[in-house]
């Protein structure tokens, strides 16, 4: 296993392709970009994984259920942002 960096743009939806079973750690605005650290087995094939970012205040239409909470963090201009990992669907 080890820790991987990935950069994702900054979009409100979008698909991250993983090592199977990756783990993700941690996630932070990167100029502009979404960095998100995942625990992974190198040696894993890739799997598409689906991610919504949102600001304060801003309407999401998915549940609960199938959000998985990763971090909030700050890009600036006061600005911020939650990362969610979307689960079904």
């Amino acid at each position: 296993m080890k820790v991987f960096k990935y950069l994702a743009p900054v979009e409100d939806r979008f698909t991250l392709f993983l090592p199977a079973g990756a783990r993700v750690l941690h996630a932070e605005g990167i100029d502009d970009k979404v960095a998100i650290w995942a625990l992974v087995d190198p040696r894993a094939g890739e799997v598409g994984r689906r991610f919504r970012l949102v600001s304060t205040g801003e309407r999401i239409e998915e549940s609960g259920p199938e959000l998985l909470y990763v971090n909030t963090f700050f890009p600036g201009e006061g600005l911020v942002m939650h990362l969610f990992e979307v689960t079904s669907r």
